[in-house]
């Protein structure tokens, strides 16, 4: 079976004290045989940005339609 690695993209917006601006930031995090429930949180902390997030959203759509190997199990 072909090995999967997931891409997890993620957008950051956060308030940077120095200058008084809002940053925006567009990461891309590979996540081979990994589940997504700590992904996030692992960028964050990554990043050093954890004490500045105060809200998050997620877009479900891969979770809710699955991926072209969805008949083999759980590939989301």
């Amino acid at each position: 079976m072909m090995q999967l690695t997931k891409l997890f993209p993620i957008v950051v917006q956060y308030f940077e004290r120095n200058n008084g601006e809002i940053q925006t930031r567009f990461l891309i995090h590979e996540v081979p045989q990994m589940k997504s429930d700590n992904i996030i949180f692992d960028v964050v902390e990554k990043r050093n940005i954890a004490s500045k997030c105060f809200a998050s959203a997620e877009d479900g759509c891969n979770t809710i339609f699955g991926g072209i190997f969805r008949a083999e199990g759980n590939n989301v």
